[in-house]
């Protein structure tokens, strides 16, 4: 899931590869959030084989970064085939599953990391309907 979502397709004559976490973004709010929601189960997932809550807190930041960078218009589209927090998460896993990295029990951390979860994209849209308002009163004056 993490290759497709981030690295699946690469550009005919370049290094540059993407996945559908770029597409997924063309649907604006929507599609932030669908692409947010399937990276967080991942980590969820990933969480659930014990990883330590400093490792549990570097991959919900990772994700909550690529929220902000997919929700910049327009540019949040070119940030999506930079900035891969998928596969970054699933280095930082396999760290941990290979070397021995991260050890330690995330359930100190589930809860809070839960209701960031579920707190994030609420304060980020209404980021965006203050913006969207804003712009609308804006433009139209009234």
């Amino acid at each position: 899931m993490t290759f497709l979502l981030d690295s699946e397709f690469r550009i005919p004559g370049t290094e540059v590869r993407f996945g559908l976490d770029p597409v997924i973004g063309l649907f604006p709010i929507i599609g932030d959030l669908v692409s947010y929601v399937i990276s967080a189960l991942l980590v969820f997932t990933m969480a659930q084989n014990g990883i330590s809550g400093k490792l549990l807190l570097k991959m919900l930041a990772n994700i909550f970064i690529d929220l902000i960078i997919s929700g910049i218009p327009m540019a949040g589209q070119i940030g999506d085939f930079f900035y891969k927090a998928n596969n970054m998460n699933l280095k930082l896993y396999k760290e941990y599953l290979e070397e021995g990295k991260h050890r330690g029990s995330a359930a100190p951390v589930l809860l809070v990391a839960l209701l960031l979860l579920i707190a994030l994209p609420i304060v980020f849209g209404i980021m965006v309907f203050y913006t969207a308002s804003t712009l609308y009163h804006w433009i139209f004056n009234t």
